[in-house]
Parts: C-alpha cells; sequence; structure tokens
C-alpha cells in the first residue's frame, strides 16, 4: 500500500473532477490518496505519520482542520465549522504561529480520528480516502465548486467519515484578496 499526493494544477477548473478520477484510476488497487489545495500547508513533520495511522483504521474519508475554510462571511452561520481547527485565527498570516498550533494541537490530538459532524459537506482542502472508497463512491464529478461536497455526500452512508483534529494544515485561501485589492486583475 502506497499513498499518493493529488493537487490539481488546472487553467480550467471545470475539469477539477475529471483531473483526480483519472490520477486515481492510474493507481495500483490498493493505494490511498491525499487530494490537497495547492495553498495548504502541513504544519508539523509528524503528518506522515498521522495519515498512516489514520489509514490504519480502515476505508475512510478523513480530513484535517485548517485555519480557513470558508469565506469570512459564512464562519457565523455554520451550524458546526469542524473543519476549523480549534484557536485558529482566520487573519494570522505568521506562518510560525501556524505551526505554533499545529505543534500544540498534534500534542493535544495526535492521530486521533473523530466522527464528522459537519454542519455541511466537507471542504476539499485536505481530503485522504482509499482507492475503495473513492470507486464504491462513483469518483468526482467535474464541476470544482462542489466535487468536495458532491464526493462527501457520496461515501457518506457507505463508508466512515472523519476528522483529525490533531492534523493542522495552514490554509492561506483567498489570502491574495485580502491583502491586494487588485489581485482578480
Amino acid at each position: 500500500m502506497k499513498v499518493y499526493l493529488c493537487t490539481p494544477v488546472l487553467r480550467d477548473k471545470k475539469e477539477y473532477g475529471n483531473y483526480i478520477n483519472e490520477f486515481v484510476e492510474m493507481l495500483p488497487e490498493d493505494s490511498w490518496i491525499i487530494v490537497m489545495d495547492a495553498d495548504t500547508i502541513f504544519t508539523t513533520h509528524y503528518w506522515y505519520n498521522q495519515i498512516h495511522d489514520a489509514i490504519e483504521e480502515g476505508d475512510a474519508l478523513i480530513t484535517a482542520v485548517t485555519n480557513r475554510q470558508y469565506e469570512r462571511n459564512e464562519l457565523d452561520s455554520l451550524p458546526t465549522p469542524n473543519q476549523i481547527a480549534e484557536n485558529s485565527d482566520y487573519d494570522e498570516h505568521n506562518i510560525v504561529e501556524h505551526y505554533k498550533l499545529g505543534r500544540k494541537l498534534y500534542k493535544k490530538y495526535g492521530s486521533t480520528l473523530k466522527s464528522y459532524k459537519g454542519g455541511r459537506n466537507m471542504g476539499g482542502f485536505f481530503m485522504l480516502f482509499s482507492k475503495k472508497v473513492w470507486k464504491d463512491s462513483g469518483g468526482f464529478k467535474d464541476e470544482i465548486k462542489k466535487a468536495d461536497w458532491d464526493f462527501h455526500k457520496k461515501v457518506k452512508g457507505k463508508h466512515p467519515i472523519k476528522i483529525m483534529p490533531g492534523l493542522y494544515i495552514y490554509h492561506a485561501r483567498r489570502l491574495e484578496n485580502d491583502i491586494f485589492s487588485d489581485s482578480r486583475k
């Protein structure tokens, strides 16, 4: 069993789901896959052990915790934003602070897996799953906006969906928009 990392790099984001599906199709049957956004960073050097510990628990769809998952205006309306790490700060971008938080969360939770009970479908900044989970769910659809949510819905009821509160990943999600007013030009 090997773990493969997929970070889609696309000009046409409509092909996001198809890109992941083509990637997974090429892999051996006993593979595990990490789909991770390009604007994310692991914050400890323990992450690879945490991933292998999670895999030992069996087939599942697994996520981590982060500092940014939704738009700021959505945060207060979320019933259970459990992908947002405890004590994380949406506006803190000193990476040293994120590494400190990652270490603190690792020390508190280690590789513990908890049931995902989010009020929303899982955001796709980090998803870990086996090829079996991918096959059983029918894979990803081609639309980037909801490919992760759709995959979560299709896995639900077929395999466990878990979150690892000790695996903290810094997410720069739309940070450029916060810093530069002309970032979309």
